[in-house]
């Protein structure tokens, strides 16, 4: 994204900071926000108290390994490649050297991948032609008789 851009974006970069072994530790991690991979939900059993399977798929658009591949490189590139900051021992993970190795960066990425939930507004409701997971009366489109009733379907 265009930083002061007006529209969507695509990932947030969060910086937490801390001690470790008595060094300063920075810790950037990347959230996409708006992923393309499609999870399924996929209803085990008739009986209503059965847990139903949640599938993230997490990953399987390439798309977002590619924002996540770029959103790396450009913070590799743009902050721990800064003059500023060549005075300092610094150590970045994942290596430079696999940061510059698309394949490599792809796997780092899928084995350090972790899951963030924040579930509110996650259903959108279908309005003015969008798309949308419910209709006006939070009901699941595609579905009988199933309904979203919870913080997911905020506007």
């Amino acid at each position: 994204d265009v930083p002061n851009a007006l529209g969507p974006l695509d990932a947030e970069l969060m910086l937490l900071e801390g001690c470790v072994e008595g060094y300063l530790s920075l810790t950037f991690t990347v959230m996409l926000l708006r992923s393309n991979t499609r999870g399924r939900l996929i209803v085990q059993s008739r009986n209503p108290f059965t847990s139903p399977h949640l599938d993230y798929k997490p990953l399987s658009h390439s798309s977002d390994i590619d924002m996540l591949a770029n959103i790396i490189r450009r913070l590799y590139m743009k902050v721990f490649s800064a003059e500023s900051l060549q005075e300092f021992d610094i150590t970045v993970t994942p290596s430079f050297e696999i940061v510059a190795d698309i394949q490599k960066l792809a796997q780092w990425i899928r084995l350090s991948l972790y899951y963030y939930s924040h579930p509110g507004g996650t259903c959108r409701v279908a309005r003015d032609g969008l798309p949308g997971v419910v209709d006006h009366e939070f009901n699941v489109l595609g579905t009988h008789g199933l309904r979203v009733v919870d913080a997911s379907v905020f506007p």
